[in-house]
């Protein structure tokens, strides 16, 4: 005789998780944002001072990674000070 395992039961590994919490995603997203603008400041930077081809953009795109570079940790301490009694979990 063959038993069948419950649809419920073969599901459970994938749904039995804590979901994250608003504070840790914000957390989490702003350090890769700040990483990611980071890293475009620098290499568009050096695609200007390389004197690249459309270089006006290349100043403009890595002015602007820059400032996302400074201004994404400024957003992410005045959310984190908004959520201050919300716990990570």
């Amino acid at each position: 005789m063959i038993y069948l395992r419950s649809p419920q039961r073969l599901l459970k590994p994938f749904t039995d998780f804590t979901s994250m919490s608003l504070k840790a995603f914000h957390l989490i997203f702003v350090i890769c944002t700040t990483l990611f603008c980071l890293f475009m400041g620098i290499w568009t930077g050096r695609q200007w001072l390389a004197g690249e081809t459309g270089s006006q953009w290349q100043l403009l795109y890595a002015i602007l990674s820059f400032a996302g570079t400074l201004l994404t940790p400024v957003y992410g301490y005045y959310f984190l000070k908004k959520l201050k009694g919300v716990s990570f979990l």
